[in-house]
C-alpha cells in the first residue's frame, strides 16, 4: 500500500530484525534458530553434527523454487487467462501437495532437525502428524525472517491510516459496511448498513 500511494515504508514505521526467531527446548537440547544463515549452521553444527550441510541443500533448491513461487503469489487472477499463463506453468513441476514437515524432510533426516528449520511447522505450533497440507515455498521466514514493529503492531495499521488522510481520505472506524457499490464491473464505493453512501 506504501508503494502504491508513492510512499516509503520507512518512512512511517521502523523494523528490528528478530534474532533469533525463537528456542526450541528438547528433552535434551535447546535450538536457538535463526534467520541468519552462519548462525543457523554454527547452531546445526553443535547439535546435529555433519549437517550443516542439509541447510545448505535446502536453501539452493528452496531459492530456485521460490523463484517460481513467489511471482504466482503476486499475479492477479482476475482475468481468467491468467490460469494458462506461462509464470504459473513453469511453477508447476515445484508445486507440493505434502506438508510443511514432510518437504523439509527432503533436506533434513532428523525430526528434530526438520523442527529447528527457520520454516518448519514449529513455527506455526503445527506438529509433524497435522501439519497443514497446502504448497508453501519454505525458504520464505529462512531468507527474510522476523522484522516486528516492537510491542506495538496496531502501528502499522497506523501508519497506513496516516498515508490515507494524507492522500485526502477518511477514516470511519466501529461503521459496518454493507455492500459494495458496482459500477461497470468497477468499485466504485460502500453503503453502510445505516443507509449511507460513499462513493469516490
Amino acid at each position: 500500500m506504501f508503494e502504491a500511494a508513492g510512499r516509503n515504508m520507512n518512512d512511517y514505521l521502523t523494523f528490528k530484525p528478530l534474532d533469533p526467531l525463537y528456542c526450541l527446548k528438547f528433552d535434551d537440547r535447546d535450538i536457538l534458530v535463526s534467520a541468519d544463515h552462519a548462525k543457523m549452521k554454527a547452531q546445526i553444527q553443535e547439535h546435529f553434527p555433519g549437517r550443516k550441510m542439509d541447510l545448505e541443500k535446502f536453501l539452493r533448491q528452496e531459492r530456485q523454487r521460490y523463484g517460481y513461487l513467489l511471482p504466482c503469489i503476486q499475479k492477479d487472477y482476475s482475468p481468467c487467462g491468467v490460469l494458462t499463463s506461462m509464470t504459473l506453468i513453469k511453477a508447476l513441476p515445484y508445486l507440493s501437495l505434502a506438508s510443511i514437515f514432510q518437504n523439509l524432510g527432503r533436506y533434513f533426516g532428523d525430526e528434530k532437525l526438520r523442527l529447528s528449520s527457520p520454516s518448519s511447522p514449529s513455527t506455526w505450533e503445527c506438529l509433524p502428524g497435522n501439519a497443514r497440507r497446502f504448497s508453501r515455498c519454505s525458504l520464505y521466514r529462512a531468507r527474510v525472517g522476523n522484522y516486528p514493529r516492537g510491542r506495538r503492531l496496531n502501528q502499522i495499521s497506523q501508519a497506513m491510516a496516516k498515508v490515507v488522510e494524507e492522500e485526502g481520505g477518511k477514516i470511519f472506524t466501529s461503521t459496518p459496511v454493507q455492500s459494495l457499490v458496482v459500477e461497470k464491473g468497477a468499485v466504485k464505493g460502500v453503503a453502510l448498513t445505516k443507509g449511507r453512501r460513499f462513493c469516490g
